[in-house]
């Protein structure tokens, strides 16, 4: 627990220092209300990595600091006078170096339908979809490696569709008829996948013969 503890300590210090060095910080009234509330995930967040797609870190070499673009978070707009030394020491790696170019969207297979349990579960969602860039965002979650093969790979086994459902009753007629026709669903929240939930890995998942439905929590 000691050990914990001090980890957790010297990890608050880095982060305290961190941020002791930003300059130019207007304070900012944050608005948590979610936007996208009724949009797909995939047209707000990254394809081919973690978080929004107007959040990124860019590095000014000549004036030697960083800075974060967007508006959603209260460093957004702010230089961040020493993101070189932070990331050279304790992330390991320098802002000298030119990025790798990486993919845009990672190739995906195509889905496996189980047609009795999409016949079963009619009337029970408010959506369904089989979109590519929505199995990509229901197949992962934010650990380092499934960002790296978001960027560079592609993963063993995708979700083959997603459905939304609208209320209770809905779930539960999913949850049977998933039961009733061998398939596996894969409840998705706010997809982090910090308990392994979304990696799915063969064999435990075939290829074929399972169909993998992610049942969204979200709206839409």
């Amino acid at each position: 627990l000691l050990l914990i503890m001090d980890s957790a300590i010297q990890k608050l210090k880095i982060i305290r220092d961190q941020l002791g060095n930003v300059s130019e910080v207007t304070p900012k009234v944050i608005d948590y209300g979610n936007p996208n509330i009724d949009k797909p995930k995939f047209e707000y967040h990254k394809l081919n990595g973690w978080g929004y797609k107007d959040t990124k870190i860019f590095f000014d070499r000549q004036k030697d600091y960083g800075k974060i673009s967007g508006s959603r978070y209260t460093f957004s707009g702010s230089n961040l006078r020493d993101i070189k030394r932070f990331a050279s020491k304790e992330v390991k790696f320098t802002v000298d170096d030119e990025p790798v170019p990486c993919q845009a969207q990672m190739p995906v297979d195509p889905p496996y339908i189980n047609e009795k349990f999409l016949d079963d579960i009619q009337g029970a969602y408010s959506r369904l979809s089989f979109e590519d860039k929505e199995r990509i965002m229901h197949s992962h979650g934010h650990t380092l490696h499934e960002v790296y093969a978001l960027k560079y790979g592609k993963f063993e086994r995708f979700t083959d569709c997603i459905v939304y459902p609208g209320c209770h009753e809905h779930v539960e007629k999913i949850v049977k008829a998933a039961v009733q026709n061998n398939v596996v669903l894969i409840p998705y929240g706010g997809g982090t996948n910090a308990v392994s939930y979304t990696h799915l890995t063969l064999p435990t998942i075939p290829l074929v013969q399972i169909s993998v439905v992610a049942v969204s929590l979200k709206k839409k």
